[in-house]
């Protein structure tokens, strides 16, 4: 399972902390914060704008890591009251959540128990919350265990994180002056929406996650946006062979053929597979029989070669490569496909 490696999860500990990560905003709502208790009646009204801020903030991290987006830049939405409210309440849950089980782990070894038992829980309401912008999905309970038993052993490890981050920053800031205590807790946040946003992008997989941002969604859109402009070339040439223009359609497809890459290619042989008229798919076999047997994938090539063959078995003699591939279904042991390219 991916994302069981130490190193992910010290990387998910250290990027609040780096440059490149939340350090200005680590600093500025540290800042902030400690002006809030410095400031009397006015740090009152303060305290309750930041909290506000910061409880959107923190989802916006938890996304923007979850589907491995650069790290947000707070900004003035973050601070407003009437913009995409589900965030704040969805902060506020977790916060409450939390209140609740330090609340109950100071009384006593049982209801410290209850309490580790509340907050077992509580990553996989965040997450699934904040995924899908719906607050009441922090009370479904069985999305949660649904939740856990697919992420499997790295959500177990998360938990013990959580707890050993709580317990650590707990403990540092009751000994620490005001303005670190400040800056313990802060960080300890921003750590723990890290890990699960962490551990939500390495089980994309197995979660099903499905998100316009996440890598595999990006190039899905580039390589559609790649083939667009070939989509439209390719159309010109069905045309003109639909026509009986075989000249004119054959300079589209050498067109076609000039700039295009290996995984274009495929998808120009999938498409020219399903012309009635043999002939497009005939003139650009070649190229793509050379290509595959370029990078060693003969078993490709030769697949490739006895379609062609079962199209047009007299035209396939005329292919410049016809000596390869008779060598190499030879050596496959296909001596039906190398006696046809051999005649």
């Amino acid at each position: 399972m991916p994302g069981t490696a130490p190193s992910d999860w010290l990387a998910d500990v250290w990027l609040p902390l780096s440059p490149r990560g939340g350090l200005v905003a680590l600093v500025v709502f540290v800042a902030l914060r400690w002006l809030a208790t410095s400031a009397g009646l006015m740090g009152i009204f303060l305290f309750w704008v930041l909290l506000f801020g910061f409880s959107r903030y923190l989802i916006d991290v938890l996304l923007a890591r979850a589907i491995d987006q650069p790290w947000p830049v707070p900004g003035a939405e973050s601070f407003n009251p009437f913009h995409e409210v589900w965030r704040f309440a969805i902060a506020l849950l977790t916060l409450v959540t939390f209140a609740v089980a330090v609340a109950l782990g100071s009384s006593g070894i049982a209801w410290a128990m209850v309490a580790v038992a509340v907050l077992s829980h509580v990553p996989a309401a965040l997450a699934l919350s904040a995924m899908d912008a719906d607050p009441l999905r922090w009370f479904d309970i069985q999305a949660q265990w649904r939740f856990m038993r697919r992420v499997g052993g790295p959500y177990l490890q998360l938990v013990v994180i959580w707890l050993v981050v709580i317990g650590l920053a707990m403990a540092l800031a009751a000994r620490a002056n005001q303005l670190l205590g400040i800056a313990i807790e802060t960080y300890a946040i921003l750590v723990l929406v890290t890990t699960v946003g962490g551990l939500v992008f390495r089980s994309r997989t197995v979660l099903e996650l499905t998100h316009r941002d996440l890598p595999e969604e990006q190039a899905e859109r580039a390589y559609v946006q790649q083939l667009k402009p070939r989509a439209a070339k390719l159309e010109r040439a069905y045309a003109f062979f639909s026509r009986g223009n075989e000249q004119s359609g054959r300079a589209v497809l050498q067109e076609l053929l000039t700039d295009i890459g290996t995984e274009p290619l495929d998808w120009l042989l999938g498409e020219l597979q399903g012309w009635e008229d043999p002939r497009a798919l005939l003139l650009v076999a070649p190229l793509a029989i050379d290509r595959l047997l370029g990078t060693g994938d003969d078993v490709a090539a030769l697949a490739l070669a006895e379609i062609c063959a079962d199209r047009d078995p007299a035209y396939v003699r005329q292919f410049r490569n016809r000596d390869a591939i008779a060598t190499v279904a030879t050596r496959l042991g296909r001596a039906d496909i190398a006696a046809t390219f051999s005649r």
